[in-house]
């Protein structure tokens, strides 16, 4: 894995997305909290908060098309031209998949 770049977190200002490149595309990506020290935060320090996956435009129109044909519950944010859609797996883990960006 390679660091590929550290963003501000719109969530909280003192927090920033650190993403390291896995390939193909893809990001993992992991939340700094500096200012909470070891206190747990609202989702809790050590803990996953989601895996974020990048899909290209036509996958991800197939994505939310099926999702909808399987009744699986979803959050889309954006479009699907530009957006990330945000659903749970089995094990009640985050994933969160995004195109256009």
């Amino acid at each position: 894995m390679q660091l590929t770049q550290i963003v501000a977190n719109r969530d909280d200002p003192t927090s920033t997305h650190i993403f390291l490149d896995m390939g193909g595309g893809n990001s993992l990506a992991f939340f700094d909290f500096p200012e909470h020290g070891n206190e747990p935060t609202v989702r809790g320090i050590g803990n996953m908060h989601h895996v974020a996956l990048k899909a290209a435009r036509v996958g991800f129109e197939e994505l939310i098309s099926r999702l909808n044909t399987m009744g699986i519950n979803y959050s889309l944010h954006g479009t699907v031209e530009k957006g990330s859609v945000y659903l749970q797996d089995p094990d009640s883990i985050q994933v969160g998949i995004i195109t256009g960006y």
